[in-house]
């Protein structure tokens, strides 16, 4: 019966191996960050918008089609930040 023959893996390679799986390696706590953003993002999809805000947006779409957003500002609309 023979044995298994296995070669040498050269350090070089061993280390890019080794970076993945450490706690500590430059991609982890970015990642997880990312993960945690995104977890945070889709729990919230379910949760239904402020109803004052979305009327707002919905006049101010409908402001900005009729008339353009050169002349969206004007004293009798309050709109206190861009639309869009």
């Amino acid at each position: 019966m023979e044995t298994a023959q296995f070669r040498e893996i050269p350090k070089n390679k061993l280390k890019k191996l080794k970076i993945f799986k450490k706690f500590g390696s430059i991609y982890f706590k970015p990642a997880v960050f990312i993960a945690v953003i995104l977890f945070i993002r889709i729990a919230l999809l379910s949760q239904p918008s402020f109803k004052i805000d979305m009327g707002d947006w919905q006049s101010w779409t409908a402001r900005l089609v009729d008339v353009g957003p050169l002349k969206f500002y004007t004293s009798n609309l309050f709109a206190d930040y861009l639309p869009f």
